[in-house]
């Protein structure tokens, strides 16, 4: 589970920004709580971030998303580092930019963050999380000629074999390079639990993300999970099916001669599976069948025929963008319901009536109490602005100043009872967060619309 999320000079942040999950003193709504082993806090189980159009959401998302990735894929030798500090400030477009994120791992918390520039990764470390209180692991630092310094901590070098490996590890870090990937991918066994929750426990949706693989999981109708099907009736999308059609990859249309060859060669065993976009947007999934022959799998739905019990099949590019954004959505939701997950969605109300932004999170809340799973979002739907649902400390906003700076904050910084409208009082901007529209004249002349070719 995320404790809590720390950027600074990144994208529209220049000065510190920090979100937490920590829940406050409100008494509303306790079952939103998690309490963690070995620390004497709570933690909250969802939260919103609310904003103006370019007020600085989506940075924040991608402050997170630009850390995960650093941390899981690693960078290759002698590359720059594309870091994006804050480039409306002089002094600080060319200074280091700061991430850090404190998160529970197996019954175990950590602090785990960075400082790098284009060059070089300036400071990093991971401590150890109790009752507030962080103990280094370990806390590097390399200098201005790219030497890396890695100060480890006693009880990891008690074994005099563990400590030559650090040893060795500390000194073929790249300067580029985090040492935590560094360890992780020479196998040192005590730093895999604190990174694989970036790398499977951290999930981040982008307005732009589609679920992958879909037609996989669905080639065979009874491995459909019932609960999969539970949800999409939930959600009212009118589809009682889903199953997938075979087409030969001879027919897929908009895919030159020779880039079908070359897929086809990608598709080496009966188990390997390839993804592919065709140019008018069909996702297909290409598998070789027992026989060698490559078919690519196409997803349909089935709905129900007015006055006859038959099922009509649809593509799935038939359906709308709403249910689409459904479909992307779902195996999210499913994740949150079963495993440990913390869920990032960028605008989960894009393409969705708010009813079912609504009815996302309520479901979540009231079956999702017995899993340590946690789901943020960035959104403008403002039925969820209301007490019956969240918490103060679960909603969040992020205004822009006049110098292009975003400021993140939470609604418990204000004092609105519980028996008051808090969609009114942001709607008249009470709390911030929303757009300034400015009245400006009119540039056109007063035959304007004369001659429209409409």
């Amino acid at each position: 589970m995320l404790i809590r999320f720390m950027v600074e000079n990144f994208s529209s942040f220049s000065e510190q920004a920090e979100f937490t999950m920590v829940a406050g003193h409100q008494r509303i709504h306790p079952e939103h709580l998690t309490e963690i082993p070995k620390n004497d806090f709570k933690l909250l189980r969802t939260a919103t971030i609310y904003g103006a159009n370019a007020s600085g959401k989506s940075n924040l998302v991608k402050a997170m998303l630009y850390a995960k990735n650093l941390i899981v894929n690693g960078t290759v030798a002698l590359q720059r580092i594309s870091v994006n500090p804050f480039l409306l400030d002089a002094q600080l477009k060319n200074a280091p930019s700061t991430f850090q994120f404190s998160y529970c791992q197996k019954g175990m918390c950590y602090t785990y963050g960075f400082k790098v520039d284009s060059e070089k990764v300036i400071e990093e470390w991971l401590m150890k999380l109790v009752n507030q209180k962080e103990t280094p692991l370990f806390e590097r630092t390399t200098d201005s000629e790219g030497n890396t310094k890695v100060d480890i901590a006693p009880a990891l070098t008690s074994d005099l074999e563990d400590e030559n490996f650090l040893k060795l590890l500390a000194r073929g870090t790249r300067s580029n390079q985090l040492f935590l990937t560094e360890t992780v991918q020479r196998n040192f066994k005590p730093f895999i639990d604190p990174w694989t929750w970036f790398a499977k426990r951290l999930t981040i949706i982008l307005p732009d993300t589609t679920a992958k693989g879909l037609e996989f999981k669905f080639k065979d109708s009874k491995q459909i999970a019932p609960a999969f099907m539970d949800l999409l009736r939930t959600f009212d999308t009118g589809i009682l099916g889903i199953d997938t059609t075979e087409v030969p990859i001879e027919t897929l249309s908009g895919i030159p001669t020779h880039d079908k060859r070359t897929i086809e060669s990608i598709v080496q065993g009966k188990h390997s599976e390839v993804l592919v976009r065709t140019p008018d947007g069909t996702h297909y999934a290409l598998s070789r069948k027992e026989n060698g022959e490559v078919v690519a799998l196409k997803l349909c739905t089935r709905h129900q025929m007015r006055g006859s019990e038959e099922l009509v099949s649809f593509d799935f590019s038939e359906e709308s963008d709403g249910t689409r954004r459904i479909f992307d959505l779902l195996p999210a939701l499913t994740g949150l319901l079963s495993e440990d997950k913390v869920i990032i969605i960028d605008e989960i109300d894009r393409s969705l009536h708010p009813h079912v932004a609504f009815a996302f999170f309520d479901l979540f809340l009231r079956e999702g109490a017995n899993c340590h799973s946690q789901l943020i979002a960035t959104t403008h739907a403002e039925n969820l602005l209301t007490f019956k649902l969240l918490r103060k400390d679960e909603i969040w906003f992020i205004d822009k100043n006049k110098d292009g700076e975003s400021k993140l904050y939470s609604l418990e910084e204000f004092k609105p009872r519980y028996d008051k409208d808090i969609l009114a009082g942001y709607m008249k901007g009470r709390f911030g967060g929303i757009p300034s529209i400015v009245k400006v004249p009119n540039p056109l002349t007063d035959d304007c619309g004369k001659n429209a070719d409409y």
